[in-house]
């Protein structure tokens, strides 16, 4: 069969008989430049997301400078209850076990209500309710036992009962006391 084609040499269909191999080496260097252009962007835009992140990181550091050596002055001045705390013996309290002898010695009618530390003193306030009304005794009692309980005193100097106060609660007398200790200076 003849096929006639009368169009113009610009618009004829070419036939297509693929890339020259000298082509392929043209196409494949600008898609390798391609590549490591955009690679490079891509490099470039990391590093300066990352410099944008670490410049806002230590401008928060440095809000933080005021707060730090408020931290740091309250070490200095604390630094004593909190050394070692999971070694007792080498020279720190261990509040743990200060908490436990306590409950351990803690004779039945009287519960503990606060524990304050401030400075080297230390404050522990309580109530005692007996239906023997034997509330002296046994502030007496718990006071010695503290004192005689040796992992609990070793780190005080003193431990003095304060004042006692009576009131009633639901028709029982009940007797509000402290405690008043002061740690030893290391």
């Amino acid at each position: 069969m003849i096929s006639i084609n009368l169009l113009p040499d610009e618009l004829k269909a070419r036939s297509n008989k693929g890339i020259a191999p000298q082509d392929y080496a043209v196409y494949s260097a600008a898609g390798l430049l391609a590549a490591l252009l955009a690679l490079h962007l891509l490099l470039g835009l990391i590093y300066v997301v990352r410099d944008i992140h670490l410049g806002v990181l230590a401008s928060a550091m440095k809000n933080q400078e005021p707060m730090l050596k408020k931290l740091e002055n309250f070490k200095q001045e604390y630094g004593y209850l909190f050394r070692d705390e999971l070694l007792p013996g080498q020279g720190g309290i261990s509040w743990s076990e200060k908490l436990y002898c306590l409950s351990k010695d803690l004779p039945n009618g009287v519960w503990l209500n606060e524990l304050s530390f401030v400075d080297r003193n230390f404050q522990l306030r309580g109530s005692i309710i007996s239906l023997q009304r034997n509330e002296v005794g046994l502030m007496n009692a718990f006071t010695d036992s503290l004192k005689k309980d040796s992992s609990f005193f070793k780190d005080f100097v003193s431990l003095e009962p304060g004042a006692l106060k009576r009131r009633m609660v639901a028709g029982y007398e009940v007797v509000d006391f402290s405690l008043q200790g002061t740690l030893r200076t290391r």
